[in-house]
């Protein structure tokens, strides 16, 4: 639920509901970054752990549908993505998740590699 609802405030001009139980509405205030982007690279560092494993959740979720992403931006998200991977694998070890998110945040590298892009 916190991973649906941060996206509620972060993309829309809506309210969190107010039947949202405390503990979900706190998650999703942690998640949530008035700044946008480079706000939340800055500050996720010195959330609770929990936060850092939503996020990667979310980062992944992006770069699933990276389609709306510039090169710019999504090479952003790969190296963030790349860096929660890291935090989480170290407080949780090899979730599924931290696979997918290591794959998507390596795909720049192995594009380079194989020419599709140039840096």
């Amino acid at each position: 639920m916190a991973l649906l609802y941060h996206d509620l405030l972060e993309d829309t001009t809506k309210e969190l509901p107010e039947w949202l139980n405390p503990r979900i509405e706190y998650l999703v205030k942690e998640m949530t970054f008035e700044g946008g982007s480079k706000q939340e690279m800055k500050e996720i560092w010195n959330k609770p752990n929990e936060v850092k494993l939503y996020k990667l959740y979310d980062k992944v979720s992006n770069l699933l549908d990276g389609s709306w992403m510039d090169e710019t931006k999504r090479k952003n998200y790969e190296n963030y993505t790349g860096k929660l991977c890291e935090e989480i694998k170290k407080m949780c070890g090899d979730l599924n998740i931290v696979k997918m998110g290591e794959q998507y945040s390596h795909l720049r590298t192995l594009r380079k590699i194989t020419g599709e892009i140039e840096e």
